[in-house]
């Protein structure tokens, strides 16, 4: 199964009147296992793809990669702090005021 069917099967049994922790848990388990295979093959093709690149091809290509992964802040700070209030790729719920 696929790890977005899994994340709302999990949904579903929250969503129960009364959800069996056995069950939930064991939902949990399966979508880590899945999120650990995500990972993993992100990784390897990520390794793969810079066995490809000329040396300064891949200083380059590891800086966008981190950029994607870690933004800066306005004003600084920590690019690996979450930005508070703000959801999948960078969006803001439309009834939150926008960051300064």
């Amino acid at each position: 199964m696929g790890l977005c069917r899994e994340q709302r099967e999990l949904w579903e049994l929250m969503k129960q009147e009364s959800p069996s922790w056995p069950e939930i848990q064991g939902k949990i388990k399966e979508i880590s296992l899945l999120q650990t295979k995500v990972e993993e093959e992100a990784v390897q093709l990520c390794l793969e793809f810079q066995r490809h690149l000329r040396p300064e091809q891949r200083v380059v290509y590891l800086k966008l990669v981190e950029r994607q992964l870690w933004p800066r802040r306005k004003g600084g700070g920590d690019p690996a702090t979450p930005r508070a209030g703000r959801g999948w790729r960078g969006s803001t719920p439309k009834d939150m005021p926008p960051e300064d």
